[in-house]
């Protein structure tokens, strides 16, 4: 039996399409046995503009040039083929944005279609914990008694991580394979000719409805806004109690999906969002870089600062401690769906009060 745990790192997730530069995996049998494992190190084919600077500097392992030094993704696309038919069983974290990414290179590149079933951890873990909420790899191996592992955005060491978790859940509940896959059927998804098949969900076409971009004008932005003053506790945790919490703009703008999904866990937390960042408790900075690699000014920042020279308290904090608060790694935050049906309704509604 051929278990495959991969993961995938990103140069960038411009318009919602995350382009690999990194594809790590790990290759075992059902008893732990490692068999192969390896980071293919991928050129993004990317122009100066077009990469994710604030990746670049806090979340990626490697340097801009040791990427485009690498070979592309055709070239590896034979070896990634062989990985995913030849294996029994295919696991990730957060899989889902995994396998879309790689059928988008898969397009980008003009390659033949892989069709597969893989399975998502998060849902194995979330049956043994009890815990319905996304946890990163680092949080699920302390729940699970395990050593963490240094290395994290790693794509070889995230997928050894995901190795470590899901035998671990195996070893704790004392099941096999095939019964966590029968307790957990909603952890089932197979991708087939670009469209993602999950259990219970049919089927969704990989596509980002309506952008990823907010503004003050266009549908995002009004529900983005209507969001903000309407928003309901789903869990009851204390981490914002009656803070007031404001994120960088050229973030915001940009990030509509993460937006949704950061409002609702600052809420369940006991915070509120503000966009007036001057009278915010909390300003996470969200450093966002121009094609030359030079900082973009935030005029948020601008004033948060102003502010602070005026006597306001306001505690500055980067998006990556911000997240960590929030049990929540950027991956995980980028797997966040489009709110869709809200929107419709929304946008229904608004047609009526007129």
């Amino acid at each position: 039996m051929k278990y495959l745990f991969y993961d995938c790192e990103f140069a960038s997730s411009k318009g919602g399409k995350n382009i690999i530069c990194e594809f790590g995996y790990v290759c075992t049998d059902e008893n732990m046995k490692i068999l192969e494992k390896d980071n293919l190190v991928i050129n993004p084919n990317l122009s100066g503009n077009e990469w994710d600077y604030y990746a670049l500097k806090h979340i990626l392992q490697r340097t801009k040039a040791t990427y485009e030094q690498s070979p592309e993704f055709s070239y590896y696309y034979e070896k990634i083929k062989s990985l995913l038919l030849e294996a029994d069983y295919i696991f990730g974290h957060a899989i889902s944005n995994d396998v879309r990414s790689v059928d988008y290179a898969i397009q980008r590149y003009g390659l033949p279609c892989v069709d597969y079933t893989f399975y998502n951890i998060d849902k194995f873990f979330n049956r043994f914990s009890g815990n319905e909420n996304k946890c990163n790899l680092e949080v699920m191996l302390e729940m699970l008694g395990k050593e963490k592992v240094d290395g994290l955005h790693d794509a070889e060491n995230d997928a050894y991580m995901t190795m470590l978790v899901y035998f671990g859940i195996l070893e704790k509940l004392q099941i096999s394979t095939e019964e966590i896959i029968k307790l957990c059927p909603d952890a089932r998804g197979k991708i087939e000719n670009s469209k993602m098949l999950s259990t219970g969900n049919g089927t969704k076409k990989l596509s980002v409805k309506n952008g990823n971009n907010l503004s003050a004008d266009n549908t995002n932005g009004k529900y983005f806004r209507y969001f903000i003053d309407n928003a309901k506790p789903t869990a009851n945790g204390d981490k914002l109690k009656d803070k007031k919490i404001s994120i960088g703009l050229i973030y915001e703008k940009h990030h509509f999906r993460q937006m949704i999904k950061l409002v609702q866990l600052i809420v369940n937390e006991g915070g509120s969002y503000i966009s007036l960042a001057s009278q915010s408790d909390i300003f996470v900075k969200c450093d966002c870089y121009n094609g030359d690699g030079k900082l973009k000014d935030d005029c948020r920042l601008n004033y948060v600062n102003e502010a602070k020279k005026n006597g306001a308290k306001i505690e500055i904090i980067d998006l990556s401690a911000f997240l960590k608060l929030l049990c929540i790694t950027e991956k995980d935050l980028d797997e966040a769906p489009y709110p869709e049906k809200e929107v419709k309704q929304f946008i229904s509604k608004q047609r009526k009060a007129k």
